[in-house]
């Protein structure tokens, strides 16, 4: 994958991790600032990649997101069925990633053909 492309999904799924996820609630700021704690959920981005770019299943996301909000957050109460709609925002972002760098492509392939 390349650079740009690479930084881009890592971008959109912190955003999903971020906005979407957020099991231990640190993205709420009542005065709308930015939260000291917006890297937060960064360390879990290439776990979450790998999983995307295997093309790994649904249950599987859920399973992984799962064993780190129960394992690494020690948050006991949160269930499989709690991960799908993260699952669903990564996988709408990563078709809509996809779609652009393979747009990307075409155009710059092409821009280079009709030279």
């Amino acid at each position: 994958m390349e650079k740009y492309a690479a930084r881009s999904v890592k971008q959109q799924i912190d955003r999903v991790l971020w906005e979407v996820w957020d099991p231990i609630g640190v993205n709420w700021d009542p005065i709308g600032k930015i939260s000291p704690a917006r890297d937060e959920y960064s360390g879990y981005l290439n776990g979450v990649l790998q999983l995307l770019t295997s093309a790994a299943s649904d249950s599987r996301h859920r399973q992984h997101l799962l064993k780190i909000v129960h394992d690494r957050m020690e948050l006991k109460a949160a269930t499989v069925e709690d991960m799908q709609p993260t699952v669903t925002a990564l996988r709408e972002s990563a078709a809509v990633l996809i779609l652009k760098i393979a747009t990307d492509f075409v155009y710059s392939t092409a821009s280079q053909w009709c030279r």
